[in-house]
């Protein structure tokens, strides 16, 4: 029987160790830039929130997901431009 004496974490079916992997993940760089520096915006109770533009600019070879968070009950809309 052999007996694993290097860091492993068990998920029933599958070992990850250090010595000899499988494979490797490898995180890219993260290039993109916004043309805001702060990104929170107030509104009157009562009336609906103003328009506001937000530009993420992917730098990068590879995609970039990002999510838009509000909190409040207003209906907001995210326009994607490829290219």
């Amino acid at each position: 029987m052999n007996t694993i004496n290097l860091p492993y974490n068990s998920n029933d079916a599958h070992i990850w160790t250090h010595n000899d992997p499988d494979l490797e993940l490898i995180e890219p760089r993260i290039l993109v830039s916004i043309n805001r520096n702060y990104l929170v915006y107030g509104r009157k109770l009562g009336r609906p929130s103003l328009n506001h533009q937000v530009t993420i600019v992917n730098h990068g070879e590879h995609p970039v997901a990002f999510k838009v968070m509000t909190t409040d009950n207003y209906a907001y809309f995210v326009n994607q431009v490829h290219n």
